[in-house]
């Protein structure tokens, strides 16, 4: 294993590739417009994924957290890192993915570690990712993860 942090991997748009031309304007436009309502819906769609992940972190209140005890958890995690890089949030999605870890890990969690990324996936999806300290805090997280994996 290596001693390397995870990193985002960013996908670029092919669009044009696989319309094997460039777009009209007019298209391009109503593409950006098409786009941008899905974004929205997505939006909500994330909110309502985190609301799950929360919940399910609540009734996990006093049960250790484990791989076994934490199936839901994780499936909500998993969601939350899907959606955010779906709209556009790669801070959540990397918060998100650090979480699906720390529960993927045959070691039990620490309920601290695991109530801290909870925690800011909630105030990076009320505050926004333009923060500095959003990103030292997404970065510290990861590294208490791997901490806690070696």
């Amino acid at each position: 294993m290596t001693d390397s942090l995870p990193e985002l991997i960013e996908i670029r748009s092919s669009l044009s590739v696989k319309v094997g031309r460039s777009l009209s304007p007019h298209l391009a436009q109503l593409a950006e417009q098409a786009g941008r309502k899905m974004m929205t819906e997505m939006s909500h769609g994330l909110e309502e994924a985190l609301e799950g992940l929360i919940a399910a972190w609540q009734m996990m209140e006093g049960v250790p957290v484990t791989r076994e005890t934490s199936r839901n958890l994780f499936k909500q995690a998993l969601e939350v890192k899907s959606l955010g890089g779906i709209c556009g949030n790669p801070l959540v999605t990397r918060v998100a993915h650090s979480l699906c870890r720390l529960l993927t890990n045959d070691k039990a969690a620490s309920d601290a570690l695991v109530d801290a990324h909870v925690n800011t996936l909630r105030a990076l999806l009320r505050d926004g990712e333009g923060e500095p300290s959003a990103l030292m805090l997404a970065r510290e997280l990861e590294n208490q993860v791997f901490q806690s994996l070696t």
